[in-house]
């Protein structure tokens, strides 16, 4: 399936490609594409006279068949990803999950507004989306939701605890080509995992379910979850599972204090989790959230917070973050999908209007700036207080500290330094 999606405000070009990734074209190649498509008879034999090469190109390639889909983004700023919460009903319970899912939940969004949001997001130009819970897979219409946006060239993965992966369940994800499955998990050691997900026998179905998805070439990322429950095994989980998925890349990501985590208190301050990540910051394994959207721009978070991303609760709320929505304060409380749509809220609703572009208050000037983007919003709420534009401390030493010790960033800046640091 060919999409293309044309951005005229930013003057760029975005093409699907295999596994939902995208490139990006400047110029007017867009702008070329609609004429060839979209204009009338007289305007598309123009264009073929003014841009011959340009014409060849797209024949060849496919971006002129009847069947290729076109998108043109009808305003600024481009809404790129769009991340959708199905339910929070959950066959596992764990006690810091930030939705607070769990198998007593009950309902959550119908399947009829699931497939109006993939279609109004299609219309807009979203690149991608992402299906998540809860547990996706206890929706009996999961694959429908997938194919819907796969069918529009729509680059798509899904977030699963990993215990219901089954043979025909991966022959479908295979089939649609999504870009990649990610998979929870607390540790390689049977006890320990399934006593923190509530559930005997919860890691031998999600190893299960990796080892199916590693055998059929299914792009893998593994969230391995770090808190004080676990963090003395966790070294060798990281060991263990990146020898075993030698393929997956492995977010080790710290629980803070949103949702179920501030019942538990068993989060870990960045200090304990910087000095602990470190050394195991190589090759796949990754220090963070899972958290990142195509075609950022320079100083965009990762995961385009406000910029080019929502998420859209079980509840209809749609929000900037999925730990910052109403459920941690009122102050994210979104529009629902119930009084606007999907369009109105992006360009019109207080939320994001207001919220639009906020970003670490040192990107701009920061060296690491541009490569961090500023880090997680979220990270960076929790840990100030209360700021959604202080400094996210994990970043900060992710990109620059090239020592094992944690740096105090935040110390550093309020005296004027803003350069790399590296301790012991």
């Amino acid at each position: 399936m060919h999409r293309i999606v044309w951005d005229p405000s930013a003057g760029r070009t975005y093409v699907a490609q295999s596994h939902g990734s995208w490139s990006r074209l400047s110029g007017s190649a867009g702008q070329i594409l609609a004429s060839l498509r979209c204009g009338d008879d007289a305007q598309a034999t123009a264009t073929r006279n003014s841009y011959p090469h340009a014409t060849s190109k797209m024949t060849a390639a496919g971006w002129l068949d009847p069947g290729a889909v076109l998108r043109t983004v009808d305003a600024s700023p481009h809404l790129k990803r769009v991340q959708i919460e199905v339910s929070l009903r959950c066959n596992l319970s764990c006690d810091y999950c930030y939705s607070m899912s769990g198998p007593h939940h009950r309902g959550g969004l119908d399947r009829d507004r699931i497939l109006a949001l993939i279609d109004e997001a299609d219309r807009m130009g979203v690149l991608t989306m992402d299906f998540t819970g809860g547990e996706l897979l206890l929706d009996r219409a999961w694959s429908e939701y997938v194919t819907c946006a796969r069918a529009a060239g729509i680059g798509v993965s899904i977030h699963t605890n990993g215990t219901l992966l089954t043979e025909p369940k991966i022959t479908i994800l295979q089939h649609l080509d999504v870009t990649a499955v990610q998979v929870s998990l607390d540790s390689h050691l049977e006890e320990k995992h399934d006593s923190i997900r509530g559930h005997r026998g919860a890691l031998r179905r999600t190893l299960r379910g990796l080892d199916l998805l590693q055998e059929a070439g299914i792009p893998v990322r593994l969230s391995l979850m770090a808190h004080r429950d676990n963090i003395a095994s966790l070294g060798e989980t990281i060991t263990y599972m990146a020898e075993r998925y030698p393929k997956a890349v492995l977010n080790v990501d710290r629980i803070i204090a949103t949702g179920g985590a501030l019942r538990c208190d068993n989060g870990l301050a960045p200090e304990e989790f910087w000095e602990f990540i470190g050394p195991y910051m190589t090759g796949n394994v990754r220090a963070g959230k899972v958290c990142e959207s195509a075609g950022n721009e320079d100083f965009e978070p990762d995961c385009g917070v406000a910029y080019s991303y929502v998420y859209v609760t079980a509840q209809g709320e749609i929000a900037s973050c999925p730990t910052m929505t109403s459920r941690e304060s009122p102050s994210f409380a979104g529009p629902s999908i119930q009084n606007t749509t999907l369009s109105d809220a992006w360009y019109k609703s207080e939320l994001f209007t207001s919220f639009r572009f906020t970003n670490c208050e040192n990107v701009t000037r920061c060296p690491a700036g541009t490569r961090c983007g500023g880090g997680c919003r979220s990270n960076a709420y929790v840990e100030s207080g209360g700021s959604v534009t202080a400094p996210d401390v994990v970043a900060c030493n992710t990109f620059k500290n090239g020592g094992p010790v944690f740096v105090d960033f935040p110390r550093r800046y309020a005296s004027g330094e803003y350069a790399s640091a590296t301790v012991g």
